[in-house]
């Protein structure tokens, strides 16, 4: 829902250019959606911001305005932007407009709502056939994302692709060796040394090969080590383990890679893109549905909860131990 680590840096002169940049903020192009960016300042820092749907029945609509509208209460700072897109500008509007209804005071300072080739506004000077735009993955905003190192994928479709098991010979392999590797770390039973070889796997930043890919995956099974894992992950390294948690699970078996995808799932949240995180946090919840950590998180993420609030909930926890945040999710 939310992404809010802070982009490559990108002046929006125009509402072409506004448009553009929203694939960065996302890390893929939106379609039929409801966007909340959070702004500040006189030149209208980005902040928190949330991608949402278009509901397919109109019934909906009230219901996901007042879902927009409570998240963007919570999390701006001073004021707020509304884009909506959708080949149905009419029905765009009229959210943003919901949406801005149940802002209370919160200032919008701007509603911009666009098909894939004209955009309207409710600036006075806008007209009623709206003005062209185009789209492009050659604008300036995208180039630069893609030039920082951000992936921006053509459709959120593209998301699951990124956590997709693998497929063949290769992959009955290192579901066998998986499998080997459980059975010596049940028959071993050391905690310890598990913490260990996780601590010496994550350390570092190198390309692994698919038998280290398997072992972490394998090691994260057990919750003391799974645990280790979660305490490495933090703002900076978030995209970097993201792409590591991705890679783990799609070289387990699904039963097995249920830990991995809440470890991509917690980076991407506290990467700040939210789309990526329920991604991998749905699957997991669907492979096995009493796992309370990718239900913890999944509710962290659904409610809109600024990943920047974790640091204070990990302090908050540290004042009592160092590892109650992670046993609370055991």
């Amino acid at each position: 829902m939310t992404r809010s680590q802070d982009p490559p840096l990108y002046r929006a002169h125009t509402f072409e250019d506004l448009l553009n940049a929203v694939p960065a903020l996302f890390g893929f192009v939106p379609r039929e959606s409801i966007i909340g960016l959070c702004v500040s300042g006189p030149r209208n820092r980005f902040g928190f911001r949330l991608r949402i749907d278009i509901p397919e029945r109109r019934s909906d609509d009230e219901q996901v305005a007042a879902v927009v509208a409570e998240h963007l209460r919570r999390n701006a700072d001073e004021a707020v932007i509304l884009i909506g897109l959708s080949e149905n500008p009419a029905v765009a509007e009229e959210l943003l407009h919901a949406v801005g209804e149940r802002l209370g005071s919160l200032p919008v300072r701007l509603k911009i709502w666009a098909t894939d080739q004209r955009l309207w506004t409710d600036l006075p000077d806008c007209p009623s056939e709206g003005e062209p735009y185009e789209l492009s993955d050659v604008h300036a905003a995208r180039v630069s994302a893609v030039a920082a190192g951000l992936t921006v994928l053509e459709d959120r479709d593209a998301l699951y692709d990124e956590i997709a098991p693998l497929s063949g010979p290769r992959q009955d392999w290192m579901h066998d060796a998986a499998f080997t590797a459980l059975e010596d770390a049940c028959h071993r039973g050391d905690p310890a040394g598990e913490i260990g070889q996780v601590e010496r796997l994550l350390a570092g930043d190198h390309d692994y090969a698919d038998g280290e890919l398997v072992r972490l995956g394998v090691l994260v099974t057990s919750i003391p080590a799974r645990d280790a894992a979660w305490l490495r992950i933090d703002r900076e390294n978030a995209p970097r383990m993201h792409g590591l948690w991705c890679s783990v699970a799609r070289r387990m078996p699904e039963a097995m890679s249920v830990p991995a995808l809440c470890l991509a799932g917690f980076s991407a949240w506290i990467w700040g893109d939210g789309a990526r995180a329920v991604v991998a946090l749905e699957r997991a919840q669907r492979i096995a549905p009493s796992y309370s950590m990718a239900n913890l998180l999944l509710t962290l993420v659904s409610h809109g909860v600024n990943p920047a609030r974790w640091a204070d909930f990990a302090q908050a926890d540290a004042d009592v131990g160092p590892d109650v945040v992670t046993r609370r999710s055991a």
